[in-house]
């Protein structure tokens, strides 16, 4: 098994992105989407994604084209990577507060939260009625936790799908998270080929 963690920290610059294999997979609304914003990052020579550690570097309100929808929606969803570990912050907009959740807690984790609070706020800050800095952090208990160092990731995206399907999640029922990480990782790399089927 590969240690993600393990991974050297390698940088890749948006212009070896234009022409990659599989692009005939992808429909032509999404790709040329896609094209947009890798020409546009390719003209700033920004990085967009590095290897290992997965992230990418933007400026958030550039990518969203219609900021009203925001006070619509019922979460606000950040995918953290600190110190090597994924993370999610959740926006909950009509409760006007943050959830934080972590499949390792640590306090360290916790550092980069007023941070990210406050680079959003700079970003997409005028699209809420409210000053999303003041929002109060939550750390909501029985969130399901790993017990290795690599699983961080699944658990992020399985936190996400619970937020989706279920208004208030109980995560006390989701204390086997970890018991059926394999399961998970399959059915996300099915559903990843199927989007690139359709």
């Amino acid at each position: 098994m590969i240690d993600v963690e393990a991974i050297p920290y390698t940088v890749t610059h948006s212009s070896s992105f234009m022409d990659f294999k599989g692009r005939e997979l992808i429909s032509e609304k999404m790709l040329a989407y896609m094209d947009s914003c890798f020409a546009k990052y390719t003209d700033k020579q920004q990085t967009i994604l590095s290897v290992g550690n997965i992230s990418v570097s933007r400026e958030v309100d550039e990518l969203i084209t219609e900021k009203y929808p925001i006070q619509e929606a019922d979460y606000i969803m950040c995918t953290l990577c600190h110190d090597r570990h994924w993370t999610l912050l959740v926006g909950v907009v009509k409760g006007k507060y943050w959830a934080f959740l972590n499949s390792l807690p640590k306090d360290h984790h916790k550092e980069i939260l007023n941070d990210v609070v406050q680079k959003l706020h700079g970003d997409v800050g005028e699209s809420f009625d409210t000053d999303i800095r003041i929002w109060l952090i939550n750390y909501p208990s029985g969130v399901p936790t790993q017990i290795n160092s690599i699983d961080c990731g699944m658990f992020v995206c399985k936190y996400m799908e619970e937020l989706v399907k279920h208004e208030d999640v109980d995560w006390e029922q989701h204390k086997n998270f970890q018991d059926k990480m394999t399961l998970f990782r399959v059915e996300l790399a099915y559903a990843i080929l199927c989007s690139f089927a359709k």
